[in-house]
């Protein structure tokens, strides 16, 4: 049983989010020069493992990482293709137990691999307490990710007694909104997951890259590790609007004005991580402006993407993978403006494309 989650869920989650953990692979290891790579990586061991500050931070880190894993196994869980996932049910509780508690381990890997040179390192220099503080927290934390699957396997039916209900006055919304309420309603956690890991991102990046002088390709990176954190994301709004607003296209609406909410949306998502942006680039037009037009070019690319490539998700990752590197080039020779230039006309020109022909 174990083995067919671990190729059906595991391997989907991997697919899904490949771009995040290639961003995260060269920030690690691509961003330190070769020869001081390992002194770098046990200096952060043996820091993480002597101080409880940096301990705490490290599993707080762990935390959004499994939080957004099991939040991904909860929305899979709720699709049709994945209903076989509930005969499971016939096993006994332990053998469900340790078979989820086995699939989050898999999901978990990078770090747990991380939290495995971290024990190491902690029993080398003789920190115990950070042995057992880790081992207990992350005993815990995987042990509690598989008892809420297992619940929600076994007693998907049992009714849950609410004991007040407000009942919020109704607002008129536009169309174009819909999905950001559908997010705020349906899928806050998994919107919660991404703007914390973004968030962390944001900061590590600006921490650890950022200098006397500001440099502004230091910010396009961290908004770019920003837009990569919303991939799994704008893929769950898409499919959310081919369901329930595909509608849309019988209204009497131009091409542009459709281009223009859509690109709302897209600030009106990001707009957390462009104040944050704004703030940690201490209000410098150009490098606010920069960002903007990056991050919301970039972001709507990925979406656009979805329609050429027909929600296949393996076909996506391989998208993402080339976004990554192309991306990142333009960053380093400082082109940013010429590819955010570059991937607004091929939006535009696309979005008219898909527009004139109904499928959007």
């Amino acid at each position: 049983m174990l083995s067919i989650f671990i190729k059906t869920l595991a391997k989907e989650f991997y697919a899904q989010h490949a771009g995040l953990f290639i961003f995260l692979f060269y920030m690690i290891f691509a961003a330190v020069e070769p020869g001081q790579m390992l002194s770098f990586h046990l200096s952060l061991l043996i820091g993480i493992s002597a101080s409880p500050v940096i301990l705490v931070i490290f599993l707080l880190l762990f935390t959004v990482y499994a939080l957004k894993g099991f939040l991904f196994i909860r929305q899979k869980l709720s699709q049709d293709i994945y209903q076989f996932i509930y005969l499971s049910n016939t096993a006994v509780r332990k053998t469900q137990i340790l078979t989820w508690s086995g699939l989050y381990v898999v999901i978990c890997l990078p770090m747990l691999i991380y939290a495995v040179m971290l024990f190491i390192t902690a029993a080398l220099h003789g920190h115990y307490m950070t042995m057992v503080d880790l081992s207990l927290y992350l005993s815990a934390l995987l042990y509690l990710m598989a008892r809420l699957t297992y619940q929600r396997i076994n007693y998907q039916f049992t009714s849950i007694k609410i004991p007040f209900d407000i009942e919020l006055p109704a607002i008129r919304k536009p169309y174009w909104t819909w999905s950001l309420y559908y997010l705020l309603k349906e899928q806050i956690m998994m919107l919660l997951m991404c703007k914390l890991l973004s968030f962390v991102l944001f900061k590590g990046i600006i921490w650890a890259f950022d200098g006397d002088m500001p440099d502004v390709r230091v910010y396009m990176m961290a908004i770019l590790a920003a837009v990569l954190s919303h991939t799994t994301l704008i893929a769950t709004v898409l499919r959310y609007e081919k369901v329930n607003l595909s509608f849309v296209n019988s209204f009497p609406l131009s091409g542009w004005k459709r281009l223009t909410h859509t690109v709302v949306f897209i600030i009106l998502l990001l707009l957390p991580e462009f104040v944050l942006y704004s703030f940690a680039s201490g209000f410098i037009p150009y490098i606010i402006i920069a960002g903007i037009v990056f991050g919301v070019s970039g972001l709507l690319l990925l979406k656009l993407s979805l329609y050429f490539l027909k929600d296949d998700m393996d076909r996506y990752l391989k998208f993402i993978f080339c976004f990554f590197v192309i991306a990142m080039t333009a960053i380093i020779f400082s082109q940013f403006f010429l590819f955010s230039l570059l991937m607004l006309i091929f939006i535009t020109a696309y979005h008219y494309y898909l527009f004139n022909r109904n499928m959007l």
